[in-house]
């Protein structure tokens, strides 16, 4: 596990931290301004504690840090050295993997904290007075601190499943983003990124080059966690998806011997298309499918279910993954398990069209409205939340902005990769409370997504060439929607015709569900999304037990102020009668409501 609690003082005292209840035997690490506190559960890449040669200074990386080269006590003194004198440029250069850093320097008092590329190891923080507290969950720190709720950020995680930038829904807490460095000296909180796209220069050269280039790097990437964890079995997941088979297929070319494994409801799409490439190409898979909690088992984990992602998401697909692996140690703790990531379109162009960028290679100007629009607020209910929806749209809209300051001498498709890496990958670590590997989330794998060419990037061409050139028997095996992932060439246009059809049914699909308000209960909607598939849980919600007083009405919810009553009323009736047309957004608002009764009690 990655949690971890603590605070410094500012004015050079020892700041009193309180009781701090983690599970397991938490491990502290402190110094005259107050320390951390953080779970040191056994597994293949451990967390790092490095202490000077005099024990008053130190580094903590929690998470699965990789740094080379330290490997005994001499070269962690140096590199000790290195990080003190120019933390930016070690931050950069020296340290990868998934991580969250905390650091103290004895010689001149200061504390240092860090988030890596993607943030996949998130930092809450929050300065009451003279102190700075921090933890890996919102939820704590708001409780521990007793922060009140953030109405924009509350609106952000009901319409958007997560808060954006460095918003969350308790006021007083901020989010440390990608690549940011805090440094807390004597009375002072500075910020800074210590690295950012304008350091990186895009590539040039044909399609065959760029091929070349991000081949090299995806080698490097994929054999980089098994080989940095030593004697630990190695899988990985084999989905319907693109991702996962590009990395089977680079451990399949580097010779690295693992199993497959596959999860999904039974019949699903994904497992039989993963069985049919693991028959095809002899690989050995392992199939693992969803759960439900029974009515009696949801009694007792409710609140569990949403504080394991943090209250982030929707509370009817997090009890899905929360019943499936409650009661089996996860694979991650025993064994290096690599696997793709949400935001993995944005080394295949996924969303250009949704984006408004049809020309990804020259476009130039980016259109926001359109980008909210078909991408961000696909979701989004009018006159559900109390905050006024001008109001809401221009804050979002001036997030947008404000992160594509950052890329703004890069092509328009270069800035919706960028939003989505800034903006959707890096909620992974809120939702995933448990190591995980994801190769395509490193250091270099990260810096390319603004280096290669979008034209190159557009429909998967440079993933789906490497695809082939890795494992060409598993290329040219089908996706979930019907297309092998092979080098697209004109010979080969047929191949990709499904792939077309299959878009145009899920907008068509899309459209129905979200402007019609049907098909709710489609074969074709993933499960995850299916009203019936979640009818005991709404009614275990809304119907029975203390849930039923509290999701009564608006007036009887801790968070109902916050909500249009009457809009929300009407969703809550809905619901109770089996019927719902907002499902994810029914499930983000009772995970609200769920976390706020765990942040403040069960108060009325």
């Amino acid at each position: 596990m990655t949690n971890f609690y603590g605070g410094f003082g500012l004015c050079g005292d020892s700041l009193p931290w309180g009781n701090i209840n983690l599970p397991g035997s938490p491990i502290t690490v402190s110094c005259s301004r107050g320390g951390i506190c953080f779970e040191d559960t056994p597994k293949p890449i451990p967390n790092l504690v490095l202490r000077s040669a005099d024990t008053k200074s130190w580094i903590v990386l929690i998470g699965m840090p990789i740094i080379n080269d330290i490997d005994n006590e001499t070269a962690i003194q140096k590199f000790i050295i290195r990080f003190f004198d120019k933390p930016e440029k070690s931050l950069r250069e020296e340290i990868d993997g998934h991580f969250a850093l905390f650091a103290y320097n004895a010689e001149n008092n200061n504390v240092y904290f860090a988030t890596d590329y993607n943030s996949f190891i998130p930092i809450y923080f929050s300065r009451q007075g003279n102190n700075v507290y921090f933890s890996s969950s919102e939820a704590k720190l708001a409780k521990e601190l007793n922060l009140p709720i953030d109405a924009f950020g509350l609106t952000q995680a009901v319409h958007l499943g997560s808060t954006w930038g460095e918003q969350t829904r308790f006021e007083g807490a901020k989010k440390l983003r990608a690549c940011e460095l805090v440094v807390l000296h004597e009375m002072s909180v500075s910020k800074s990124c210590y690295w950012n796209p304008g350091l990186d220069v895009p590539w040039t050269g044909s399609f065959d080059d760029t091929v070349s280039q991000w081949g090299e790097l995806l080698n490097k990437s994929v054999k980089l966690f098994p080989e940095y964890a030593g004697n630990y079995p190695l899988s990985a997941d084999l989905t319907g998806g693109e991702d996962s088979r590009l990395i089977v297929a680079q451990c399949h070319a580097l010779g690295l011997p693992m199993r497959t494994r596959v999860l999904g409801f039974p019949g699903n799409k994904d497992i039989s298309i993963a069985q049919q490439c693991a028959e095809s190409t002899k690989l050995e898979l392992d199939i693992e499918e969803y759960t439900y909690q029974s009515e009696e088992e949801l009694d007792q984990v409710i609140f569990d279910v949403c504080l394991a992602s943090d209250g982030y998401g929707s509370f009817f697909t997090n009890s899905i993954f929360f019943a499936t692996h409650q009661n089996r140690r996860p694979r991650e703790y025993s064994q290096v398990h690599l696997c793709g990531m949400p935001g993995g379109e944005a080394f295949r162009g996924a969303y250009y069209l949704r984006a408004g960028v049809f020309f990804p290679s020259r476009q130039k100007k980016l259109n926001i409205d359109y980008l909210l629009k078909f991408k961000y607020l696909l979701d989004y209910s009018p006159g559900l939340t109390a905050l006024d929806h001008a109001r809401f749209y221009e804050q979002i809209r001036t997030q947008i902005e404000s992160s594509l300051q950052e890329v703004d001498t890069y092509l328009a498709a270069i800035q919706v990769d960028h939003l989505l890496r800034v903006f959707q990958t890096s909620v992974w670590g809120t939702s995933i409370k448990q190591p995980f590997y994801l190769p395509l989330g490193l250091r270099d794998m990260t810096r390319s997504i603004y280096q290669m060419p979008p034209g190159y990037k557009s429909s998967g061409k440079v993933t789906r060439a490497c695809t082939e050139k890795l494992f060409p028997q598993l290329a040219f095996m089908k996706t979930e929607m019907g297309i092998p992932t092979i080098r697209q060439t004109c010979s080969r246009f047929p191949l990709f015709v499904p792939g077309y059809i299959s878009q145009t049914k899920q907008l068509m699909s899309g459209v129905q569900r979200r402007l019609f308000k049907f098909g709710h209960a489609k074969k074709s909607l993933s499960m995850h999304h299916r009203t019936n598939h979640h009818q005991l849980i709404m009614k275990k919600m809304l119907d029975s037990g203390p849930y039923a007083k509290w999701f009564k009405s608006a007036d009887t919810m801790l968070t109902g102020e916050h909500y249009n009553a009457q809009t929300l009323n009407e969703m809550l009736t809905s619901a109770r009668a089996g019927k719902c047309s907002k499902l994810i957004t029914l499930g983000r608002v009772i995970n609200q409501e769920l976390l706020c009764r765990h942040v403040y009690g069960d108060v009325e």
